[in-house]
């Protein structure tokens, strides 16, 4: 599904400024000539093209209106609903709550042998806590990351790593607590699940986290 997207406006308009490129074949010296040229073309208020270019704008209404605008500037204004985050500005509370967490889980997932089950129950809580001040696709893939890679690590580790519990790494006593004979086949195992969950979180941080922090 597509979405109208302000930012991309501003954007354009931006480096039409900036970069003195023409837009309807004129070179705009200023913001507010190529806003009011936008008006007087389109038949609307300059106000009208100020708040097309804010990031929570639905932009013209009027579809055909919508068309004439993306193709004075050349381009198309409407993006999928998943890009959404990657255009939008962020308050700063925003970017210091998302600092903050993501923060708290690299600690967790690089400072730890993802091992210690409160800290973890600690972090879970505080993302759940979070979750009204942070965006929500964000949120979505933190929650989805713990709930795929963490929480299993911590609470299923026989199930998740099983080879570090083979015959090879050690036995099973009568108290059903594994003995390691070879540690360092045995955390050598580990220690490559461990890696792979941090390259999934590196992946969050990339595609959901720098879009916010560098907004």
């Amino acid at each position: 599904m597509k979405k109208y997207c302000g930012a991309k406006l501003k954007d354009r308009i931006d480096k039409a400024v900036e970069e003195k490129e023409e837009v309807d074949g004129i070179v705009f010296p200023t913001r507010d000539e190529l806003y009011e040229h936008t008006a007087e073309k389109l038949g609307v208020s300059k106000e009208t093209t100020r708040k097309w270019c804010k990031p929570n704008s639905n932009g013209p209404k009027d579809p055909a209106l919508l068309e004439a605008l993306e193709k004075m500037f050349d381009t198309s204004l409407q993006i999928e609903t998943d890009e959404i985050m990657q255009y939008t500005r962020y308050p700063d509370i925003v970017i210091a709550n998302v600092v903050e967490l993501v923060g708290d889980f690299m600690v967790f997932v690089n400072d730890s042998f993802l091992d210690d089950d409160e800290q973890y129950c600690r972090l879970e809580e505080k993302l759940h806590r979070f979750k009204p001040t942070i965006p929500p696709p964000l949120y979505s893939e933190l929650d989805e990351f713990q709930k795929r890679f963490l929480s299993p690590f911590i609470f299923e580790t026989k199930k998740v790593v099983p080879e570090a519990f083979s015959e090879k790494c050690g036995y099973w006593n009568e108290k059903k607590q594994f003995c390691v004979t070879d540690s360092k086949l045995h955390f050598s195992a580990l220690f490559e699940k461990v890696e792979e969950i941090k390259r999934e979180l590196d992946k969050i941080i990339e595609s959901k986290v720098q879009p916010i922090i560098f907004s």
